[in-house]
């Protein structure tokens, strides 16, 4: 690369190839909650891609900092902590025989 242009617009648009995919989705598969037989489902489908929103504005902004600085300390802290809350998820809990 000659300048910093081209590197600098592909560190902050690097999401946006899958914004399409994932509202093309989400219309496709939005009349599907409101079928009698999804009325219990609509409050968590109605909070998920609230928090999934939010979440991914943060992870968004975490990687475009990431890139300016750089540096692997942001990235190894992410790492240590979404790790740490896995090892519940990982190893499902044994059910005994009643």
């Amino acid at each position: 690369m000659c300048c910093d242009r081209p590197a600098d617009a592909a560190r902050r648009f690097w999401f946006l190839p899958t914004t399409p995919v994932i509202l093309s989705v989400a219309l496709l598969k939005t009349p599907e909650l409101f079928k009698p037989h999804n009325h219990d489902i609509l409050g968590p489908a109605a909070a998920g891609p609230v928090v999934a929103g939010m979440l991914g504005c943060l992870y968004a902004r975490f990687m475009v900092r990431y890139f300016e600085t750089k540096t692997p300390i942001p990235f190894a802290v992410y790492c240590l902590v979404a790790g740490a809350r896995q090892p519940g998820r990982l190893h499902p809990r044994t059910r005994t025989a009643t």
